[in-house]
């Protein structure tokens, strides 16, 4: 059997293995029967009992259950991949100087590939990146 120890704020604060293992408590806190899987990043709530972890930060809670915030997982995504192909574009303008001891156009084909990023049909979330050139 596992006891859950719960704070007045529905924090966990510690797990035990058996009914033996529990201590006395302030008034402040309370031991909850919990299920085998129990971790201290579950959250409790005294309508809806444990509830696993938040499974990703685009989540959000609704009746005891984790919700995916499609909506905000797009934005966030679109602009973490902006900002990685600009930093991407940035670090190889090198590239496109005149005397670049480079293979010019395999770096422009490259980052031609960079600035169509966007335009992917999965995008933003099933993103191929281009391969850089050696």
């Amino acid at each position: 059997m596992i006891k859950v120890l719960i704070d007045q704020t529905n924090r966990i604060c510690e797990i035990v293995q058996s009914e033996e293992n529990t201590f006395p408590i302030a008034s402040a806190f309370r031991w909850i029967d919990g299920p085998d899987d129990v971790t201290y990043r579950h959250i409790f709530d005294d309508k809806y009992g444990f509830i696993k972890p938040k499974p990703s930060e685009f989540h959000y809670l609704e009746n005891g259950v984790w919700v995916e915030d499609t909506q905000k997982k797009i934005t966030t995504l679109e602009r973490e991949y902006r900002s990685k192909r600009d930093r991407l574009l940035k670090i190889s303008d090198w590239t496109q100087v005149t005397d670049a001891p480079v293979d010019q156009q395999a770096w422009a084909d490259y980052r031609q590939a960079l600035r169509d990023v966007p335009q992917q049909s999965g995008f933003p979330t099933d993103v191929n990146w281009p391969t850089k050139p050696e």
